[in-house]
Formats: C-alpha cells, structure tokens, sequence
C-alpha cells in the first residue's frame, strides 16, 4: 500500500510543479488520467476506507493542480471538469474523517478554480462571485496549515475575485478583497517570492476602482 501511496504523491507533486511554471507544453491530461485510473484501482482492491479517503484526496489534489495547467492554457472545458471531478472527492471523503486545514483549503482552492473559469471563459461574474463566495466560506476560521497556501498566490486569488465582484455591484467588497489581496502580494515581494512589477495589477485595479467611485 505504501509503495501505491507514494506512486499518487508522486503524481499529484508533478502536477504540482507544473501548476506553478509559465506556460509550456507539458501535456497535463496524461499525467492526469494516469493518476485517475491508478487511484480507481487502488480504491477498488482496498476494503480499509480511511485507506481509500486518503487516496481519494490525493487525487483530489491532483485534480486542483490538472486545472491550474488546463486554465493557464485556455483549455477551460477540461480545466473545468477536473476541478469538479476533485470537489467531488472532497466531498465523497468528507462522509468518513474529519476536514483537516488541509482539506478546506484545498476545497477552497477548488471553488476558487471554477469561478475563475465562469469569470474568464463566460464572463458569467454573477456565478463567478457564487464560487467565489463558497471558496471564502470554506477556510474561514482556517489557520493555513497547508503547503498549498502561499501569500502570492491567496493574494492573487483576492484580486481576482474582486473584478467579479466589482462587475456585479458589490463595489465595496470588490475594493475590499482586492486590498487585502495586494496586501497579501505585497508581502510576497517583500520576502522575495515575487516580483515587484507584479503589484501593478492589483494596485491598477484598486486606482480604477476608486477613481469610479470619485
């Protein structure tokens, strides 16, 4: 079982790796369905079901990291199915242990994903801020123990959501998100995470939110 375990870690730390590199021409879809028809496989020859759960949420991860890939090259369709193929498991895992930090921040992250999709692909920001809102909900009270959190990409997650949030009406929550997000960012450049020019997007939007708002 062990040596499996390690096999899906294995996927889901690849897929991982690539979620945060520029575009390339790593073809995730492999790497993805490969995963898929390991953990199927896994789950079916096993009666131990928290041995099960912790297959079905590495798989999960794996989903949330296919999508970034799939996002970042305009392929949304596929973006789309795989962060809901991991919302699914997170909540066919959630009937048998208890959400870790971990987990919510993951549900989180996958909530955020498909908003994202409806906001860009279909300019659909009512449905956007509807998973946008779900993704919030998710970790409130969390503490982010997780190695899927980092400063630059919450904040970048925080601005996004604000544009959505900007286009529905909801102009002082949208100014809100958006300042904690630059916020969020501004610490990363600190660090040395991310590049100063960076903060460009989210203090131009907060500029143009304001100036709209006289």
């Amino acid at each position: 079982k062990g040596v499996r375990l390690l096999e899906m870690q294995l996927f889901r730390d690849t897929l991982a790796c690539y979620s945060e590199l520029p575009q390339g021409s790593f073809e995730a879809s492999i790497a993805t369905e490969e995963a898929m028809e390991t953990a199927k496989s896994m789950i079916s020859k096993s009666t131990d079901k928290y041995y099960r759960t912790q297959v079905q949420l590495l798989l999960a991860e794996s989903m949330l990291h296919a999508s970034k890939i799939h996002r970042s090259h305009g392929k949304y369709d596929m973006a789309l199915k795989f962060a809901n193929n991991g919302l699914a498991l997170l909540d066919n895992s959630s009937e048998d242990i208890e959400e870790t930090p971990h987990d919510k921040y993951l549900k989180s992250q996958l909530c955020f994903a498909i908003g994202s999709i409806k906001a860009i692909r279909d300019e659909d920001h009512p449905e956007a801020v509807e998973w946008y809102t779900k993704a919030r909900s998710a970790v409130v009270g969390s503490n982010f123990i997780t190695p899927l959190y980092s400063n630059q990409g919450h904040g970048q997650m925080y601005v996004s959501m604000g544009l959505s949030y900007w286009e529905v009406g909801e102009q002082e929550k949208a100014i809100k998100v958006t300042q904690t997000g630059a916020n969020l960012m501004k610490q990363a450049v600190e660090s040395g995470s991310l590049q100063l020019q960076a903060m460009a997007v989210p203090y131009g939007n907060l500029a143009t939110m304001h100036g709209k708002l006289g």
